[in-house]
């Protein structure tokens, strides 16, 4: 009886460690508690944000190739003006990448990419063996940030953002965790291994509101035409 209630006890933390590794956006930078969440974000025409993508890992996991897109839909709300896949370097922790790709700029950012061929890659166990923190981790929270993406509001309306697979897809050192992912929260984990490959629901959403001086003229000529009914 106890040999098998050790089994389904090792088999009850395998499961809860499986497909543990997520990346999420936020709009929240080291030292504001980045949120595990969807984000909802709210914009006026004209303005600029940072967004960020953090990545989650249990220890026991190792991103080695990341191909990563952040997509916006619909087009022509958002576009983006920047984007930067972080590739941090200490003398305990070495290159997380061997070379890095910040991606194709547009709305948002396709196929940022970065390989570990001999570089650490995205992994949650350094700090585990007492090496040094890397740039871009969050002490309260254990994330690391993963990339930077600067996005310009062009028009009003709503924007749905995603993460997905690039075209070099998201794969795992062998034996550190995988193949799955999760995208954002509340969504089943999917196979990254496939280029294009996001999650059912929306990884955050960005809602851009006209000008000021344009909601002012909107109301000026509501109100001349509410005068000349009366």
């Amino acid at each position: 009886m106890r040999t098998g209630i050790a089994i389904l006890v090792v088999l009850a933390l395998s499961m809860a460690t499986a497909n543990a590794a997520t990346l999420f956006l936020s709009d929240k930078d080291l030292g504001q508690t980045p949120v595990l969440g969807n984000p909802s974000i709210t914009m006026n025409v004209g303005d600029t944000k940072t967004l960020y993508v953090w990545g989650s890992l249990a220890t026991s996991e190792v991103i080695n190739g990341l191909g990563l897109s952040v997509v916006a839909e619909a087009a022509g709300i958002v576009h983006a003006t920047s984007s930067t896949l972080l590739n941090p370097t200490t003398d305990d922790f070495g290159n997380r990448w061997d070379s890095v790709n910040n991606g194709t700029l547009g709305s948002l950012v396709m196929n940022m990419n970065g390989p570990a061929v001999n570089g650490h890659g995205l992994g949650g166990s350094a700090l585990q063996r007492g090496e040094e923190a890397p740039t871009g981790y969050d002490t309260p929270t254990g994330y690391l940030k993963v990339a930077e993406i600067v996005v310009h509001a062009d028009a009003p309306g709503v924007a749905s953002l995603w993460l997905q697979s690039g075209t070099a897809t998201i794969s795992f050192k062998s034996g550190k965790g995988g193949p799955n992912i999760n995208f954002g929260t509340g969504d089943a984990s999917v196979d990254p291994r496939t280029a294009g490959v996001r999650s059912a629901v929306a990884d955050g959403t960005i809602t851009v509101l006209p000008e000021p001086a344009t909601l002012s003229l909107l109301g000026l000529g509501a109100l001349s035409l509410i005068r000349r009914r009366r």
